[in-house]
């Protein structure tokens, strides 16, 4: 991606956090300058890859394929240092933007919307090769049992939760108002 588009996709999504009243802390608007004078001062940030991350997952199609990130924590493993057990990020999705099909090792991660649309979940187990597996599953949404099959599409409305677990393939996609 050019620097230009990350700094567009950057820019888009700190009006929107505004929209929703969501404040972010002062390291999501430093300059270049600003990290390279306080680099020392903030090594938890460095350390546990806070701020912010854009990417189009290699597509070259960020508007299809990619997403916004900002990790405001994140813990490391077996750190004495960071030992957060879980990682806190914001996401922005634009309308009709996915993510590729990827799952986390370690990390159990809640996804909330706090949007105005409607978010798009998908779930694969892994098989016994690590690839997507076509046995049904189990999430949760907001602490209720919700039974899937393998794929099936799940719809997030403003307020609604999901939980991953490690190891589970989930896939997340911005609903398209002609889908609605």
């Amino acid at each position: 991606m050019y620097r230009s588009q990350i700094n567009r996709a950057i820019n888009e999504a700190i009006e929107f956090f505004r929209s929703r009243n969501f404040p972010l802390p002062p390291f999501a608007f430093w300059s270049p300058a600003d990290w390279k004078s306080k680099r020392m001062m903030c090594k938890e940030i460095f350390a546990a890859r806070l701020g912010w991350d854009v990417t189009d997952f290699g597509s070259g199609n960020f508007d299809k394929i990619g997403r916004i990130i900002f990790t405001l924590r994140n813990g490391k493993k077996g750190s004495s240092k960071y030992p957060k057990s879980y990682a806190q990020k914001l996401m922005y999705l634009k309308e009709g933007q996915k993510s590729a099909i990827h799952f986390h090792q370690i990390k159990m991660e809640d996804a909330i919307n706090v949007g105005g649309g409607i978010i798009i979940y998908r779930f694969w187990k892994q098989d016994r090769n690590a690839g997507l597996s076509d046995a049904n599953l189990t999430v949760s949404v907001d602490g209720r049992k919700v039974a899937l099959k393998a794929g099936q599409r799940l719809s997030l409305s403003p307020g609604e939760s999901v939980c991953t677990v490690p190891g589970m393939y989930h896939q997340f996609m911005q609903k398209k108002d002609r889908d609605l």
